[in-house]
């Protein structure tokens, strides 16, 4: 889907940006503090004033995905 809109995007003569910020950290790395958070909305705020558009794909694991799924018993 992101390749497609990126050379849609490319096709109609714009400079598409395409990004993947849903990394996992963990939470003592992912933790920010309020300066910073007041330093990335500012970043964020500069950048999005400058675009066009701006298209959001989301998603998340279905962790119920296998949840109708037997399992075999254990043969001990």
């Amino acid at each position: 889907m992101v390749i497609a809109l990126i050379r849609a995007a490319r096709r109609a003569a714009r400079f598409p940006r395409a990004g993947a910020p849903g990394a996992h950290y963990p939470r003592d790395v992912a933790w920010r503090e309020e300066a910073q958070f007041q330093a990335i909305s500012e970043v964020e705020l500069l950048r999005m004033s400058q675009m066009n558009a701006y298209i959001a794909l989301r998603g998340s694991d279905n962790i119920f995905e296998s949840s109708d799924v037997r399992r075999p018993r254990s043969s001990s």
